[in-house]
């Protein structure tokens, strides 16, 4: 019994010690501000539920699929809250330096970073970057743009971690392949699987999140990828979207607590309204946004007419819109291209306010008070901005003879089928784009769908011979003079009219650190895996 009682006291012994050595070690990583972070799950409330979570397809390039996937897809590179492209999964960025860009003919080697994992633990390989080029050519998958893809001749994978890419001509924007919102696919995961269906409701990516559930009409939920490759880790336990429609019903779960981030429309009076909630921030930048007018011309419509077309240019009061809608915080945009981009030109500065060249100009259509015309104007319901708009068109067009009636969707048919299929008279939406001018795929005359997303069926010669020169072109400055006349023929063709340039609002719980907007087509969701959110 001795002996028994001696080892006894021992163990306890042994046990106390590892005790204070936690309580030690535990208490050091508190002093020294080292001690393991915790958070709990975040709720972003949202206003667009995505229509598929596939962005290589038909309804895939909404916005509210590129947030959803942004933490999970990963490519060759992203676009950081700078603009600047960075490297995600290549080890090293290519360039005639390295060895990585040669010419005659033109070559891009890509170096992919070692380690790289999917969410199930199988390597993402230069296989991987094979299949996903393989995937998107396939003519049997509805893929929404080739445009780039199908400049490129053959991808050799000499080993895991090596793609050499040969492209049949010089590709200027080739940092914007294989990577968002195209990212790079899993072979593994999809090969044999139909292409249209598999990633429609379900996803699986190499991010530092992974994809858990979809509840149909509520919410989408992501949680953290326990096998991540990269450093930092994530903390935030999940990310769940939660959907509604109705901007005011945002702003209220934003105050309840019920959600700890929105991301609104630039709506001024909204913002000050954000501004103004305890323990909410704002954080609002000048994005690669621009709000359009968009003139369909899929369908036997006076629209096909120039004239009629002008006519609407010049009776729609930008400036006012400006001024009453957003309280002169942004400017009047006159060009495809945002105010910042070295590329702009205010095109379209020759459609001012003008009720008696709007009159003239239908006049030349037979068209006007005494012959009036009926159209439809749509965009997404819920939005009060943009409903507020049409308001504002409604009576402006009313004044030389255009009687608009206002006909509205959910974000799921307006963008997963009217737009795609040009079934719309007016159509207003946004288009949010890369850094790089280039946008063949959204008006050149061979990107009408299923082909690309020129959703407008605009088809001039001369602008889409320069939108795929332009593409071919290495020396910037001859490029950048393409963009320019493209905005010139464009312009002159007033196939759409530009409206202003968004504001990239997003308004989270102030106990969310690390959010960093990016005014991107990468949008908010960049960077995940360095938020916390510690109450």
């Amino acid at each position: 019994m001795a002996i028994e009682k001696r080892k006894e006291i021992k163990l306890t012994k042994k046990i106390v010690i590892i005790a204070l050595a936690v309580i030690l070690v535990f208490t050091l990583f508190q002093f020294f501000g080292c001690a393991p972070k915790v958070s709990r799950g975040i709720v972003v409330g949202y206003d667009q539920e995505p229509s598929v979570l596939n962005p290589f397809i038909t309804g895939g390039d909404m916005m509210a699929t590129a947030d959803v996937i942004q933490s999970v897809s990963q490519g060759l590179f992203t676009v950081d809250n700078t603009l600047k492209y960075v490297p995600v999964l290549l080890a090293e960025v290519p360039s005639m330096e390295n060895g990585g860009i040669t010419q005659d003919p033109f070559t891009i080697t890509y170096k992919l970073k070692k380690g790289i994992k999917w969410s199930d633990g199988k390597p993402l390989t230069s296989a991987d970057i094979k299949f996903t080029w393989e995937t998107i050519m396939n003519p049997d998958n509805q893929i929404l743009s080739r445009d780039g893809y199908d400049k490129i001749e053959s991808i050799e994978t000499p080993d895991d971690q090596t793609a050499v890419v040969k492209f049949k001509e010089i590709y200027a924007p080739w940092k914007n392949l294989f990577s968002p919102p195209y990212a790079v696919l899993p072979m593994h995961w999809l090969d044999g699987k139909d292409f249209n269906q598999a990633m429609n409701r379900e996803l699986l990516g190499s991010g530092p999140y992974m994809f858990k559930e979809w509840v149909s009409g509520d919410s989408i939920t992501l949680v953290r990828n326990p096998k991540y490759w990269d450093d930092p880790k994530p903390i935030v336990e999940s990310i769940t979207f939660k959907y509604n429609p109705e901007t005011n019903t945002l702003v209220t779960m934003l105050q309840s607590g019920e959600v700890d981030m929105i991301i609104p429309p630039p709506d001024v009076a909204l913002i000050e309204q954000l501004k103004a909630i305890e323990g909410v921030k704002v954080d609002i930048q000048g994005g690669l946004i621009w709000e359009h007018l968009a003139f369909g011309q899929n369908r036997d419509t006076v629209l096909r007419d120039v004239n009629i077309r002008k006519a609407i240019c010049h009776a729609v009061d930008r400036q006012s819109i400006v001024n009453e809608l957003l309280k002169g915080q942004v400017n009047v945009l006159q060009s495809i291209y945002v105010s910042t981009q070295p590329v702009y030109i205010p095109a379209w500065e020759q459609y001012d306010y003008n009720i008696d060249k709007a009159k003239e100009y239908l006049a030349k259509s037979g068209y006007g008070p005494d012959n009036p015309i009926d159209l439809k104007i749509s965009t997404t319901a819920g939005n009060v901005l943009r409903e507020q708009l049409e308001q504002i068109i409604q009576a402006n067009l009313k004044e030389i003879g255009i009687n608009i009636t206002i006909e509205n969707f959910d974000p799921d048919t307006w963008f997963g089928e009217k737009t795609p299929t040009g079934e719309f008279d007016i159509g207003e939406w946004a288009w949010l784009v890369s850094p790089d001018p280039d946008l063949a795929s959204t008006f050149a005359g061979d990107m009408i769908p299923p082909d690309g997303q020129n959703y407008y069926w605009y088809n001039n010669d001369q602008v889409t011979t320069l939108l795929h020169d332009a593409n071919k072109q290495a020396d910037e400055a001859k490029r950048f003079e393409m963009y320019k006349e493209v905005q010139r023929l464009m312009a002159e063709d007033a196939i759409i009219l530009p409206l202003y340039q968004r504001l990239n609002v997003v308004a989270y719980n102030s106990a969310l650190k690390g959010v960093k907007a990016n005014p991107s087509q990468i949008g908010t969701f960049w960077n995940t895996e360095e938020w916390t959110i510690e109450e």
